[in-house]
């Protein structure tokens, strides 16, 4: 999956405590050919550790601190200013001045992880609220890979096997390149008119895209923006069609990830930020 140091962040509470735990987090931009995307990374800071941030990546399943040569742990602060404590496995080859580490999945095993969009807070409890909120819940489930897998359509194109990642912030969907050939045009199947160059854990690529046919859409949330061919290694042959981003939903939901019971939900937010 295309991992750009573009995004990441997040924090869970203690396994004794059922409080909730919220901790704001911070867009990062980023430049690619003359072009500025404003929420390309979201950012938590390090506890004690001036400018030095994690990014919150829903499309790893585990979490790294880079380089190093030994597992490692790493300290943020919530809101309330209690420490949070996650260990980390060594990365020791990737290596960057920022962002010092990935927050994988494995933070939130059966707990609830909401990212609110507008308010750029991360909020973290044990589900108890899930049912009593208006929450459309979106046809999703836990992949063979460890993955949390939405359903994508296109027309009448369907992807059931599409991992939901905050570690691909501005994209609405990257495809493998025999899935993203089914939504655009011949003519722009023969010449991409998009292209971007992001990082992937530590080495640039660069991306090819076209606008769909028809508009991409992840329950009733749709765009009709380029969508990319994924250079993923080994996306294809683990049955993953596809990448979706925070795109979709950014300027105005939250996401819901329920690591209790396997499940994706969205949720309009209401913004606090004075303008």
């Amino acid at each position: 999956m295309t991992k750009s140091i573009i995004f990441m962040i997040f924090s869970i509470f203690s396994t004794t405590s059922f409080a909730v735990t919220k901790i704001p987090f911070f867009w990062e931009s980023f430049e690619s050919f003359g072009v500025t995307y404003e929420k390309g990374a979201m950012l938590i800071a390090v506890a004690g550790k001036k400018d030095k941030f994690l990014q919150l990546d829903t499309g790893a399943t585990d979490s790294y601190a880079y380089g190093t040569e030994v597992s490692k742990t790493i300290n943020f602060n919530s809101l309330n200013k209690t420490t949070q404590t996650h260990s980390f496995k060594a990365m020791p080859k990737m290596e960057t001045d920022r962002v010092i580490g990935t927050l994988g999945t494995d933070y939130f095993k059966n707990q609830c992880l909401t990212v609110d969009f507008p308010n750029q807070m991360l909020i973290v409890d044990n589900c108890d609220d899930t049912n009593k909120l208006e929450i459309s819940w979106l046809e999703s489930y836990r992949f063979k890979t460890g993955h949390l897998m939405v359903k994508v359509n296109s027309g009448e194109q369907t992807f059931h096997n599409i991992v939901l990642d905050t570690g691909s912030s501005i994209f609405p969907l990257t495809l493998t390149k025999k899935n993203w050939l089914k939504v655009v045009s011949p003519e722009d199947a023969k010449n991409p008119p998009y292209k971007i160059k992001v990082s992937a854990w530590g080495k640039e690529i660069v991306l090819k895209g076209a606008l769909p046919v028809q508009p991409i859409c992840i329950g009733s949330s749709c765009s009709s923006k380029a969508i990319y061919i994924d250079q993923t290694p080994g996306l294809e042959g683990a049955g993953i069609e596809g990448i979706a981003g925070n795109a979709l939903f950014y300027d105005s939901h939250m996401i819901i990830f329920n690591f209790k019971n396997d499940t994706v939900g969205t949720l309009k937010s209401i913004s606090n930020k004075k303008a």
